[in-house]
């Protein structure tokens, strides 16, 4: 299981990625702020009438996709009191 502070790397990451930074920010604040039931909407919307083996293809379509893609978003690792500037 991924730590949270990678989780949320991740997830800002793909965000920014596919939306741009204000994008990114408005969906957030809209999860945050409006009634959102992700469970419900997935069983309704997300794979709606798909089988198990076609979800299983979308998944590795979108994978090799989202792997020939560069980030846009470079995250500097925090320096603390015991690293070197360099």
């Amino acid at each position: 299981m991924t730590n949270s502070a990678v989780l949320l790397d991740k997830g800002m990451r793909c965000l920014t990625n596919e939306l741009g930074l204000v994008e990114a920010e408005q969906f957030i604040y809209l999860l945050l702020s409006e009634p959102f039931d992700y469970t419900e909407w997935r069983k309704e919307n997300l794979f709606s009438g798909m089988t198990v083996a076609e979800i299983s293809k979308a998944a590795d379509k979108y994978c090799k996709e989202i792997s020939k893609k560069e980030p846009s978003v470079v995250v500097a690792e925090p320096q603390t009191k015991y690293q070197s500037k360099q």
